[in-house]
């Protein structure tokens, strides 16, 4: 079975199929981002909180303080804590997906543990979408980060996640149409990087 490595995603293929993962802390920078800015809203929640609880008054001035503690303090708490956990998850789930010319299989893991799993019948499949990731952008630069999708009639499937760049998503993206058998994959469904060139040229026109 041969293997490469698109970014950091990590590809096997043979023959008969093709296996892309997208390993663990793929995903570490955006991740720490998250909860270093989680972290700082707990931090200035407890402080807050801490000068509360020692704070001595009347009965005035205790009411104020718990007033201040529901409408700043435990609000705060609590997007810290959202923030801190959506970074747990981005930086510790893996995605494998193992592709033939029958069906997609995706199996999604978090710290190893095995969290979902999804089946797809490749007859079902009506596009290729890649989607621009929002959470995800270069940290020097106009870099962006993509999602590749399986699109079915009612559903969606991810094949692959934080790809940098249009070359890593084309790359991806037919590795998987000539996997599937689907080449008419190749040109089906949304591309929002070619969308957002187009529309950047299009402006330069215009200018």
């Amino acid at each position: 079975m041969a293997e490469q490595r698109i970014g950091s995603t990590q590809i096997h293929q043979d023959a008969a199929s093709l296996i892309v993962y997208c390993p663990a802390l793929r995903s570490a920078a955006p991740a720490l981002m998250l909860a270093l800015f989680g972290t700082a809203c707990s931090f200035i929640a407890l402080a807050s909180l801490t000068g509360l609880v020692g704070h001595g008054g009347d009965g005035s001035s205790n009411l104020l303080a718990l007033a201040f503690a529901g409408v700043f303090v435990l609000p705060l708490i609590s997007i810290g804590t959202v923030f801190i956990a959506i970074a747990l998850w981005t930086a510790l789930n893996a995605l494998t997906v193992a592709a033939t010319q029958t069906e997609l299989r995706a199996d999604r893991r978090w710290c190893g543990i095995p969290l979902a799993q999804k089946i797809v019948a490749v007859e079902t499949i009506h596009a290729l979408d890649v989607l621009r990731d929002a959470r995800f952008l270069g940290f020097f630069g106009g870099v962006r980060y993509y999602r590749l999708l399986a699109r079915t009639t009612n559903s969606s499937l991810l094949l692959a996640d934080h790809l940098r760049g249009a070359d890593e998503v084309d790359a991806v993206k037919q590795l998987f149409v000539s996997a599937l058998g689907r080449p008419a994959l190749s040109e089906n469904g949304r591309c929002e990087h070619i969308e957002t060139t187009e529309a950047a040229a299009a402006a330069d026109d215009a200018r």
